[in-house]
């Protein structure tokens, strides 16, 4: 069938079926969701899978999602439907029960269902996917059913379905994002798209921030708690740590000129996020890319400014120390994590540190009583110590702390713990391998976004929920595919190749 029959084929099914729901519910909306599922399915059967890989995760970076109450619930975005389509269940956007699944997920679990059936009737319509790390893909395909047993384990023993679903659903789709990202993404060619993604989306969000603080809380006397999300510091980091690794790499210029400009959308970003995990991360990533590279131009360079000025940088952490002015908001970011007891007592900021402090006493307590295979999902955490009700704002706080490290263990002993993650380690081992291998500064960089998306992520997930996010997921598992491929194409991960024995006449056997 052509593809003219086949798209007049889907306008025709759907506008049958969209007349139908609407009759049926006598809802409009049912009936332009019906036939937008039509045309969109048609578009999905025709189109390469590496095309809406890169628009999912474009859509996942700039589209903002509601659950996660972007810009303090006070404003919303020209495309904020589109938000409330992709990360809420189905059944509140087409009014059929019983449609759980979010709209992200459905495409995502087409999108799989798609390549099944493209491998199992041999059609041409991608080119074959390039070579990845065996030991990648098993660690990914570990992690995935590790998840599954941990969910099995967990309402075996007892623990509730629905919020079980709900802890490990964006977990369960990390592994699942990174190993499709192995079959549709191109490697090197696409180290520069993840990239440039990366810092389109941050800036866009940077942008829509502003806009939202200067032009439509400040005019309306609002005094927001916060601008950006939690999960946006993620994305900050990361395209901050693109555009200096792409000057690293290559010092020239042009690239100082991107850094320079696009880096001071990711700056404002940074500033109005104003979160420490942001400046922890970042100095984290930074010393990460230092450590690793070798002693080119910009390491010297860098050296250089930073040991001339190195009595200016302990002035300005001691003057910073005890200061509240923004200027010193990194050394804040420190003092708050050396040393969070200090200044301010009784302050939010130290009710909240202390209820983190508790609350991660009681996920190590939670760990201690299954150390080794864990609760499984599906369970509270255990409140050894009482701790302040907020129930009122998080109704599931219990089944859901703010320390994902700890809570995963406690979710998953050692055992589960170590397979769930065992692909970041692979990850990482993969970048820094890639990246001494590989000879075009672009995938060197890209490399070194990819260890920093491991470090990011571990830290989100330490410091606040990151496991818990649809930006994690973009931000994480798209780098671990191309990672991998780019550790194959560069040689700096070699496998031996796949070839069964073949016994010759005389008995011998060779390869």
């Amino acid at each position: 069938m052509t593809r003219e029959r086949q798209l007049a084929l889907a306008l025709g099914v759907g506008g049958a079926l969209g007349v139908l729901a609407f009759v049926a519910t006598l809802e409009p909306i049912a009936g332009l969701g019906v036939f937008a599922v039509a045309v969109g399915l048609y578009w999905l059967w025709n189109a390469p899978v590496r095309t809406v890989y890169l628009a999912l995760m474009a859509a996942g970076l700039m589209v903002e999602n509601p659950h996660e109450r972007p810009w303090s619930g006070e404003w919303r975005t020209p495309w904020a439907a589109l938000g409330e389509v992709l990360y809420s269940s189905l059944q509140h956007t087409v009014p059929v029960p019983g449609l759980v699944l979010t709209g992200m997920e459905t495409v995502l679990l087409a999108l799989v269902g798609l390549v099944l059936v493209r491998k199992a009737w041999a059609l041409k319509l991608d080119p074959p996917p390039l070579p990845s790390p065996g030991v990648l893909r098993q660690a990914l395909l570990l992690s995935f059913a590790t998840l599954l047993a941990l969910e099995a384990w967990g309402v075996a023993r007892g623990g509730d379905l629905k919020h079980s679903l709900f802890q490990m659903r964006t977990l369960l789709f990390t592994p699942l994002v990174a190993y499709l990202g192995l079959y549709a993404l191109r490697g090197p060619k696409d180290v520069l798209v993840l990239g440039r993604l990366l810092v389109a989306a941050a800036a866009l969000r940077a942008v829509l921030g502003a806009y939202f603080f200067y032009a439509v809380a400040r005019p309306a006397g609002i005094l927001p708690p916060y601008v950006t999300t939690h999960t946006d510091t993620v994305l900050y980091v990361l395209a901050a740590v693109f555009l200096i690794a792409r000057w690293w790499e290559a010092p020239s210029a042009r690239r100082l000129g991107e850094l320079a400009g696009a880096g001071a959308f990711v700056l404002l970003g940074l500033y109005l996020n104003d979160r420490r995990l942001a400046y922890v991360t970042l100095m984290g990533c930074l010393a990460a890319l230092f450590l690793l590279s070798p002693w080119n131009r910009a390491r010297r360079f860098v050296t250089r400014v930073a040991l001339l000025s190195l009595p200016l940088l302990l002035g300005y952490v001691v003057v910073g120390w005890s200061s509240s002015a923004k200027v010193f908001k990194p050394v804040q970011a420190i003092r708050t994590v050396v040393a969070p007891a200090e200044g301010g007592g009784g302050s939010s900021a130290d009710s909240s540190t202390e209820f983190r402090f508790q609350e991660n006493f009681n996920l190590v307590q939670t760990w201690r009583a299954n150390p080794v295979l864990g609760a499984g999902f599906g369970h509270e955490y255990h409140e050894v110590i009482r701790l302040p009700d907020i129930s009122r704002f998080m109704p599931d706080y219990r089944y859901q702390p703010h320390n994902g490290i700890l809570w995963l263990l406690g979710i998953g002993g050692l055992l589960g713990f170590s397979a769930m993650f065992l692909f970041l380690g692979v990850t990482a081992f993969l970048a820094a391998r890639a990246y001494h291998a590989a000879v075009r500064p672009a995938e060197r960089a890209v490399m070194l976004v990819g260890l920093s998306s491991v470090i990011a992520y571990l830290n989100q997930v330490y410091g606040d929920m990151g496991s818990q996010s649809y930006t994690s997921v973009w931000t994480l598992a798209p780098l671990v595919a191309v990672v991998g491929q780019v550790a194959m194409s560069s040689g700096g991960w070699k496998e031996a190749p796949r070839v069964a024995p073949r016994a010759e006449a005389g008995g011998e056997v060779t390869a």
